[in-house]
């Protein structure tokens, strides 16, 4: 069933085996049972060191990840981590109640590892697909500057190049729409980043050629 294909790409996610997450995606694997089970790829993920190294360096101790953590104080701390990586008072949901999206929830995990095939197979499924792209952008751009932290020097081309690609599918979709929709999806606040718009989030992450875009520029 749903939830038993869920516990598979629990442990396919860990893995990193991005083509048997899509494989499980497609066949009806519940990625709303990953969502509700996300502490698990925190506990797990090959960049758990990392995560919690930043946090040791910016959170109170209580904050890092281990195989106590509930989910509840997982998506807390996750929240506080990108929180102060991103600065500015974000104030950073990754879940928002009754518009909580499990989709972009795991693309948060799979942008901080780096898992660049899986993040792009969730974002393609996220309700709000070019803020959730700018939000990666953003992301990346933050962890480039955490050199030896959050990044080692062997990851920074993968980091670049993740966020040279989220910028380009970011302009796809705004390219892709029409007007109304495309209007709405770069005006309207986004609950989940402080109320920024894409507008805000696109000059925060200095995305020069999302920025650039023609129905960009004619806001």
């Amino acid at each position: 069933d749903e939830q038993a294909l869920g516990q598979i790409m629990i442990y396919a996610l860990v893995s990193n085996g991005h083509d048997f997450v899509e494989l499980l995606g497609d066949h009806g694997a519940s990625v709303e049972y990953v969502a509700a089970n996300i502490s698990y790829l925190y506990q797990h993920g090959s960049r758990r060191q990392h995560l919690n190294r930043y946090i040791k360096r910016n959170l109170p101790k209580s904050k890092q990840f281990n195989k106590r953590s509930s989910d509840v104080s997982v998506k807390e701390t996750t929240d506080q981590m990108i929180d102060t990586l991103l600065g500015s008072k974000c104030n950073f949901k990754s879940d928002i109640g009754n518009e909580s999206d499990p989709y972009f929830e795991v693309l948060v995990w799979a942008a901080l590892c780096l898992h660049e095939e899986i993040a792009e197979f969730m974002w393609r499924n996220t309700e709000e697909p070019i803020k959730a792209a700018l939000f990666v952008v953003t992301l990346m751009r933050k962890l480039s500057k955490q050199d030896k932290v959050l990044v080692t020097t062997s990851e920074k081309e993968a980091v670049e190049r993740i966020r040279n690609r989220f910028e380009q599918l970011a302009i796809r979709i705004l390219q892709g729409g029409n007007d109304r929709d495309r209007e709405r999806a770069l005006t309207s606040p986004w609950e989940r980043l402080n109320k920024l718009s894409c507008v805000d989030t696109a000059f925060n992450s200095i995305s020069k050629d999302f920025i650039a875009d023609a129905h960009c520029q004619e806001l």
